[in-house]
This record gives C-alpha cells, structure tokens and sequence, in this order.
C-alpha cells in the first residue's frame, strides 16, 4: 500500500514537472514573439513571425494544463482501484 501511495505521488510530480516545462516554453516562444514586434517591427517577415509565436505561447499554455488535468484524473483514478484491476502502462 505504501509503496502505491509512493508511487502515486511519483506520478504527481513528474506531471507537474511537464506542466512547468510546458509553461517555460510557452513563457519562451512568447518573449521571442513579443521581441520579433518590438524590435523588428520593420520587418515584415518579423511581425509575421512575431504574430505567429505569441499565439503559439498561448496553445502551448492550454496543451499543458489540458494534458497535466488529464495526468492528474488518470493517476487519481488508478490509485483509487484495486491492485488487480490497475493497467500495467499509466499513460496508455
């Protein structure tokens, strides 16, 4: 039982590592994207650059807090059923 508890909150935090590695590259593409325009505003291969990364920052938020709730119901789900039921692959 312990070691399932362990296991579990194993689990927790290589999800929540994801989500900040997720959130650092959005963070990443946006600060690139805000640059393209504020620097390189001349250009326009910049701006259409720029444009395109600062939406992209925003869908790779919401892919990162998508896939981290799912991780997150997934992992509750099986450590909430029996030892015999549980699927041998977590991320199936």
């Amino acid at each position: 039982m312990i070691r399932q508890k362990l296991a579990a909150h194993r689990n927790l935090l290589a999800a929540e590592r994801t989500l900040l590695a997720y959130i650092r590259t959005a963070l990443c593409f946006g600060a690139v994207g805000a640059s393209m325009l504020k620097f390189f505003g001349d250009s326009l291969v910049y701006q259409v650059l720029g444009w395109v990364f600062l939406p992209l920052g925003l869908i790779i938020t919401v892919l990162g807090f998508w896939r981290y709730s799912q991780s997150r119901r997934l992992i509750a789900r099986l450590h909430h059923q029996e030892p015999e039921r549980r699927k041998p692959d977590l991320f199936e």
